[in-house]
């Protein structure tokens, strides 16, 4: 494997350590659902995103994903493939060649199937309030992993839609305890180094860890004290 490329995969890789974190958090609210859902969930996560620098012309096409999606599919065909579809909807600027703030926050929908629907699967799909709570809160990261990652024109735009998907969720879903207080604020501060960061690497990284952190601390928030 040419080694540029296995520096993006380990990239990818440290990335989805988070995602993992975010699993045993679901686990221990609604039980161990076996290792064919944990490693099906690990596997979609790390396939969507080599499939993700394929889809923006970036390498080849990463064949070693294939069993990792086969496997998958095997499980939990239906999720697998709208995992697939939403790594599609996340790169629809790159596939139609334009580029706008409408198509920017539609992007943000494809994360719904990736980062959503597969981790909630324990939860089942009796709770409409939890997967609209999480997609809320996914479209809000989504925001800002834009502006960190300098992958929007519209920076104005994407800070304001996605504070109000914040604040839409804070409204929705507020409960009067501290940790939701420590969540306002942790993301609020978390906010501050994306105007700071001019190194696309630093960058990089910041938005990553943010992103990793934010999914985290919300999930737990939203799994423990608002469900």
């Amino acid at each position: 494997m040419n080694s540029k490329y296995l520096k993006q995969d380990l990239k990818h890789f440290f990335v989805n350590l988070g995602i993992t974190l975010v699993i045993l958090v679901v686990y221990a609210k609604f039980g161990f659902l076996g290792w064919p859902h944990l490693l099906s969930v690990i596997f979609i996560h790390y396939s969507v995103l080599p499939l993700d620098d394929w889809l923006e012309k970036e390498r080849p096409f990463p064949y070693y994903v294939l069993p990792m999606v086969a496997y998958a599919a095997y499980y939990f065909p239906i999720i697998t493939v709208f995992a697939l579809l939403g790594d599609v909807v996340v790169n629809l600027r790159t596939l139609t060649n334009k580029n706008n703030f409408a198509l920017e926050r539609l992007e943000g929908l494809g994360n719904i199937p990736i980062y959503v629907l597969p981790l909630l699967i324990p939860a089942g799909l009796n709770n409409p309030k939890l997967y609209l709570i999480s997609s809320l809160f996914i479209l809000f990261t989504d925001s800002f992993h834009k502006i960190g990652h300098r992958e929007t024109v519209n920076k104005k735009l994407m800070w304001i839609s996605g504070l109000m998907l914040f604040f839409l969720v804070a409204l929705l879903f507020r409960t009067p305890t501290i940790t939701f207080y420590a969540l306002l604020i942790a993301t609020l501060i978390s906010l501050i180094p994306f105007k700071l960061i001019k190194s696309n690497l630093n960058s990089w990284i910041y938005s990553q860890a943010w992103f990793g952190f934010a999914a985290f601390v919300g999930f737990y928030y939203y799994l423990y004290f608002v469900i």
